[in-house]
């Protein structure tokens, strides 16, 4: 799954967060969460629906960000403005997990669904809109956007001007 050359180097430590491999890209990764459509109806009440957006990675990289909860609209929500960044030493090392979760007054969290890429599939600047989400007991839509720009890229465009 993870395929980073400078992991069989000798020099290469995973609980340190040296970038001093020549294969190590350090990217800076803006997540934002536009909206949710069709998701599952609870059996009972209406769903009150959040995001957990987490980066699985090294101890490091590791974050997890929520946006709002909103209440009484759970068939198409919409977070326009939640937005969260994420700076990555390890891209090749990393997950991205979306999970929407129902929130409860009275009882923990409940799933609603989850959707994990690894982020070597995001390109640049990348736009999803309409990807499946594994929603519990159904398939569903999730809509959300992310973009990122390598630290990389950024030394070759100064390099060029």
């Amino acid at each position: 799954m993870f395929d980073a050359k400078y992991m069989n180097s000798e020099q290469y430590n995973p609980f340190l967060k040296s970038t001093s491999f020549d294969e190590v890209s350090p990217i800076i990764l803006t997540v934002r969460i536009i909206c949710a459509k069709n998701l599952r109806k609870m059996i009972k009440g209406i769903l009150c629906p959040l995001v957990e957006v987490e980066l699985i990675g090294n101890e490091f990289d590791a974050k997890k960000f929520n946006t709002d909860i909103i209440y009484d609209n759970g068939l198409c929500p919409k977070w326009n403005d939640a937005h969260f960044v994420f700076n990555i030493a390890h891209p090749e090392l990393s997950l991205l997990r979306f999970v929407v979760y129902h929130r409860d007054n009275f009882d923990e969290n409940s799933i609603v669904g989850q959707a994990t890429s690894q982020l070597v599939v995001f390109d640049k600047e990348y736009e999803v809109f309409g990807s499946e989400m594994n929603i519990v007991n159904t398939k569903n839509w999730a809509h959300f956007w992310c973009k990122y720009k390598s630290n990389a890229q950024r030394r070759n465009d100064r390099e060029t001007k």
